[in-house]
């Protein structure tokens, strides 16, 4: 498949779990091209079971305590301290407030061998440009483009060996192509009630964020 400025590789995956996903991935030259706003061609066939490997959270409540008391474990500052320690204009207090919060987004994801999300709030939604259930069927590292794929696992290994951590100038990309640069993004490990390890959580301002715009030399 060809693109003005842009060379495309089809993708595919499959995991243990039996989930497929199919997309076309961009590949950039050297992050070299021209700011990506064409529509990514997206296929996703859900073939695993939501009750076991995959799928969005049921209880939003509980999640959003355990990701709020597993980032105080590892910080000492809980995700509602956080939120409202980064803005002055409001007062997050609640689930419901952060699920439908525009400002801060907050993503998490599982501990499959290919991690996939389980949880994206309204900000996180509007910023990758997926539905909630297009979200909980993909794997985490899609929102990395291909080159940078290896940096950004790198990243999360140290991290999740501290506990926490930020992700500086981080490069995403959208469902539809397009990419970002998040300047600071807190990732955590998160833990149930057991202190079983359940996945990886994250936060960031969308304030922080702006178009991607690679300089052409």
């Amino acid at each position: 498949m060809k693109a003005i400025g842009m060379l495309y590789v089809c993708l595919q995956l499959q995991s243990s779990s039996g989930f497929i996903s199919r997309r076309v991935m961009p590949v950039l030259p050297p992050l070299r091209h021209k700011q990506c706003t064409t529509k990514m061609a997206t296929e996703q066939i859900d073939t695993y079971d939501p009750g076991n490997k995959g799928g969005c959270i049921q209880n939003l409540d509980n999640h959003i305590r355990l990701l709020s008391e597993s980032l105080k474990k590892s910080s000492g500052t809980d995700m509602f301290q956080w939120i409202n320690g980064e803005s002055d204009e409001m007062s997050v207090t609640s689930a419901s407030q952060v699920d439908s919060n525009t400002r801060f987004g907050v993503l998490s994801h599982g501990t499959q061998p290919d991690p996939i999300y389980n949880y994206g709030n309204r900000a996180s939604l509007e910023l990758f440009e997926y539905s909630l259930e297009e979200l909980c069927r993909t794997p985490s590292r899609f929102s990395t483009v291909p080159e940078l794929m290896g940096d950004r696992s790198k990243l999360i290994e140290e991290i999740e060996s501290k506990g926490f951590g930020y992700i500086d100038d981080a490069i995403r990309v959208s469902a539809k192509g397009k990419l970002f640069l998040i300047s600071k993004i807190l990732v955590w490990t998160v833990f149930d009630d057991d202190n079983h390890r359940i996945g990886l959580a994250a936060i960031y301002d969308r304030n922080s964020v702006k178009p991607y715009e690679p300089t052409v030399p």
